[in-house]
């Protein structure tokens, strides 16, 4: 296959996708904005094409997040749905194999303008999240690391700021307006996902 028809080629799967995926033209949210991109290449595409941080949340999806910030051309029609400021955070649930995801399965969220909370709240909105899912839904963004330890558990690691849409519940944890390093150590990603163990997460100031 020559290069020139291998560019046209991806100029026509360009055009496929945002030709089939045509944004409402006065969204009221971010999902009725985001319905027609379906896909993680459609949504990939559409953010001009800012590849997301990525993490499996079992053996068939996927929790997949972008920072988007004003020098990005989609950020003005997201942020007119959600009425964010400068930054704010996309979420998506997808699936592995990059097939249609699910209606409602993005969700996008202003980052570092949460309510102050003290320890207690915090703790308990930390311990209601159980799973890898309600772990990345709490901070709001995919771990920046995941790595296995030992066969059935791996280790995550959040490196949590006011760019995260969920600091102040983390930064709350230990009472502090600092960069703050949260890593939990979760079962392997299987069909069943199962919960977590309790005090399997701990925050530290600072994000190395």
């Amino acid at each position: 296959m020559t290069r020139r028809l291998c560019v046209l080629i991806a100029v026509i799967e360009t055009a496929a996708i945002i030709g089939a995926a045509a944004a409402p033209a006065h969204a009221e949210s971010a999902e009725e904005l985001l319905a027609p991109y379906r896909t993680k290449r459609a949504l990939y595409v559409f953010l001009d094409k800012r590849a997301p941080t990525c993490a499996p949340i079992d053996t068939e999806r996927e929790f997949c997040s972008w920072r988007l910030s004003n020098d990005r051309d989609s950020w003005e029609q997201l942020a007119d749905t959600i009425g964010a400021g400068e930054r704010f955070a996309l979420a998506c649930v997808l699936p592995r194999s990059g097939a249609d995801r699910r209606p409602g399965s993005c969700t996008a969220r202003v980052a570092g303008k949460g309510r102050r909370i003290g320890v207690d709240e915090a703790e308990a909105a930390l311990a209601n999240a159980r799973t890898f899912l309600e772990l990345a839904r709490l901070v709001g963004t995919s771990p920046d690391q995941c790595q296995a330890v030992g066969d059935d558990e791996r280790e995550c690691i959040w490196r949590v700021s006011s760019y995260s849409p969920g600091y102040e519940q983390i930064a709350g944890l230990l009472g502090t307006r600092k960069k703050v390093r949260l890593t939990c150590t979760l079962p392997i990603e299987t069909r069943s996902v199962p919960d977590r163990e309790p005090e399997s997460c701990r925050a530290a100031i600072g994000a190395r």
